[in-house]
């Protein structure tokens, strides 16, 4: 993932700020109710940068299409590209796209593969970057 202000290329997650230019990269805090939520780290032509998507529900499907929880607008993305879910207090996220893969952090998902997020992990879809964040 590369920063979305200077390009430097950012090497882990969950960093607060660039270590090279110093852009702020936590993005503005969850709305009441919210208990997680999903804030734009990188996107086509930089428009979504800095977006938060609250997630309210226990479980959000990510994509493009009318369906989605959390609509966003990269042509990219399916319809219905990802599932966010939690259970027990744990969340998991879902790869549902047969043909546009999600990458978390380093990890290429399969469909119907359900990983663990722990936090401060970045979602890539499309050409879009998207850090969790439980609340």
């Amino acid at each position: 993932m590369n920063c979305p202000r200077c390009g430097s290329e950012l090497f882990r997650t969950g960093l607060g700020q660039c270590p090279e230019c110093l852009e702020d990269l936590t993005g503005p805090p969850a709305p009441p109710g919210a208990t997680a939520r999903l804030t734009c780290v990188g996107c086509p032509k930089g428009g979504e940068f800095g977006r938060a998507y609250p997630i309210t529900e226990s479980r959000a499907v990510v994509g493009r299409g009318n369906r989605a929880a959390i609509k966003i607008d990269d042509p990219r993305i399916s319809r219905e590209h990802l599932v966010l879910e939690q259970s027990g207090g744990t969340w998991f996220v879902k790869e549902l796209s047969p043909s546009n893969p999600t990458r978390l952090d380093h990890h290429w998902m399969h469909p119907g593969e359900r990983r663990e997020l722990h936090g401060s992990e970045v979602l890539r879809i499309g050409e879009t970057y998207l850090r969790f964040e439980a609340a």
